[in-house]
């Protein structure tokens, strides 16, 4: 006799198509198992499709919604849902995208992926803590190279090379235009949550720099040596105070 479990295995598969497993524990009715199977099948699309299309609006709009059905049960099929988490299943749509794209003209579009998914996470990320200044004031300045900061949960960066910002804000809400071409060039994109306002901030490259060693858990010293790298003129205690008061630093782990 078959299990509970045998048919939870064969039905989780003949949502994915495979079906051979699951058709023997269709009861007849005067419809085929394999539709009657297939209605599971597209309701099944339908809700991941409608939460993609949800996470990820722009990439949406750019491939337009037949181009995005199919993509949304290809990822299916490839990536099953291993959360009861609605919010994780989107996890490995940027990469699946990058996979799908890669050497093509529409390659831009993982980009733009992972900045809609760095923004998803950025809003459902732990608020913040406030920094502690009388905590940061007491270390010793002999000891200051040696600080390791803690960012912000809701903190995230995508790196691109091209101007993801732009062509997100684009398609993000439809008829708007902001008049950006893939020949604009790449960013550093800085993503926190400040309340229930998610900030992107564009940084210049000695501040991608900096905040990419922070990102690193690396001291204070070995990130002023990244930003100097870049940029011998930058100020790195006006960068390291705008974080602070950004909300994208908000405590140290030690020294």
């Amino acid at each position: 006799m078959s299990t509970l479990a045998e048919l939870q295995d064969s039905f989780a598969r003949a949502l994915s198509g495979d079906t051979a497993g699951a058709e023997s524990w269709v009861c007849s009715g005067g419809v085929a198992a394999v539709k009657r199977l297939a209605i599971y099948q597209h309701n099944v699309d339908a809700l991941l499709a409608n939460y993609l299309r949800a996470a990820f609006p722009a990439v949406a709009r750019l491939g337009g919604e037949d181009y995005f059905v199919g993509l949304a049960h290809a990822y299916r099929v490839a990536h099953p849902s291993r959360s009861g988490d609605l919010q994780r299943v989107g996890a490995a749509f940027p990469a699946f995208l990058a996979g799908q794209l890669q050497d093509s003209p529409y390659a831009f579009m993982a980009d733009v992926a992972r900045l809609e998914w760095a923004y998803q996470e950025a809003l459902v990320a732990a608020d913040a803590r406030v920094f502690d200044v009388a905590a940061f004031s007491a270390v010793a300045a002999d000891q200051h190279d040696a600080l390791v900061f803690a960012l912000a949960p809701s903190v995230r960066c995508v790196q691109s090379a091209y101007p993801t910002q732009a062509i997100w804000m684009a398609n993000r809400v439809a008829g708007r235009d902001t008049g950006a071409t893939l020949d604009d060039g790449g960013e550093c994109l800085l993503l926190h949550r400040v309340g229930d306002e998610v900030h992107v901030r564009r940084l210049d490259p000695g501040a991608a720099a900096f905040v990419g060693a922070l990102v690193a858990a690396a001291s204070l010293a070995d990130c002023i040596v990244a930003l100097e790298a870049v940029d011998a003129a930058a100020d790195p205690t006006a960068l390291l105070l705008r974080l602070i008061q950004w909300g994208v630093i908000d405590g140290l782990v030690g020294v």
